[in-house]
């Protein structure tokens, strides 16, 4: 079984968004860090004690909403994910590789995306996200990306032997 993924207080209406903001003190982050915390409410996806997913809400309307995300670890996932919005993403630093099924063919393959780059990602769309990685320590490289996404049309979830599993079922939470 693989570690918990934990967020704070879950938000009943979109249940990938937690509500509550926890301060971030000076000197535990870089500037722009630090910046962003203080500017915009920050949500901390972890994974154990390990810090996955760094994402600030930028801004939420009935129409879409925009956040901006440091990947910090790989999808450790053995099974594919998909989202509960269609989303434009905007790669700003180190960018990412994708796995995820061939459009035609269903063969699993390994898409490349450097920053800065900009693409579409359809709620639909399987894949797991895995981080470049620094040559000499061999640690992954945190991504940057800016996701401008549209209004929440569908529950998200996990694909296991090509059947789609309810993210809160498949992570035991």
């Amino acid at each position: 079984m693989m570690s918990p993924i934990t967020v704070n207080q879950q938000n009943p209406d979109d249940e990938s968004l937690p509500r509550r903001r926890t301060p971030v003190p000076w000197g535990s982050c870089g500037p722009i860090e630090w910046l962003l915390c203080r500017l915009f409410k920050r949500y901390d996806i972890t994974q154990g004690n390990t810090l996955y997913l760094r994402r600030w809400l930028l801004y939420w309307t009935p129409w879409g909403h925009a956040f901006i995300h440091k990947i910090c670890q790989d999808d450790n996932d053995r099974h594919l994910h998909d989202h509960p919005w269609d989303a434009h993403l905007l790669i700003l630093r180190n960018g990412y590789r994708e796995v995820a099924p061939h459009r035609w063919t269903g063969y699993t393959v390994q898409n490349r995306h450097y920053a800065p780059s900009l693409r579409r990602m359809p709620a639909e769309h399987r894949h797991a996200v895995k981080l470049w990685r620094d040559r000499e320590t061999d640690k992954p490289l945190p991504a940057w990306t800016i996701a401008f996404c549209g209004k929440y049309r569908r529950a998200w979830g996990f694909f296991v032997d090509g059947k789609w599993k309810y993210w809160r079922e498949y992570l035991g939470c």
